[in-house]
């Protein structure tokens, strides 16, 4: 009964309504404020969010020249940002970009990549 209430409701809040419900069941997360990285007195790095240590990979990153435009979707992107503050960018890769980037090393915390996957799938 509860749930008719609430879809009653929401839909009372006409398109709001619907936007709001899809955002709470499909990408719900907790905001993290503060810093993404801390550093334990022994020097490890760990991700701050999750108390995890970060993990430092080979992968591939890509650079646009300035009249290229790339756009990733930028709600996506922000969703991350916030929720997920050390998951992989989207301008870095474990794997090679169809063939494209450069080499490079990809720290990121597995768990925040792990949560990232899930907004952007």
């Amino acid at each position: 009964m509860r749930w008719r209430a609430l879809s009653v409701w929401l839909l009372g809040w006409g398109t709001s309504g619907i936007l709001f419900s899809l955002f709470v069941l499909t990408g719900c997360c907790t905001p993290w404020h503060g810093p993404a990285v801390v550093t334990t007195p022994t020097g490890s790095r760990i991700c701050a969010k999750h108390r995890i240590p970060l993990v430092t990979v080979d992968g591939y990153q890509i650079h646009t020249e300035p009249n290229e435009c790339i756009d990733p979707d930028s709600d996506k992107v922000e969703h991350v940002k916030l929720c997920y503050p050390n998951a992989i960018p989207w301008y870095e890769s474990l794997t090679s970009f169809n063939g494209h980037g450069d080499p490079a090393k990809i720290t990121y915390c597995p768990l925040c990549e792990r949560g990232a996957q899930r907004i952007t799938k």
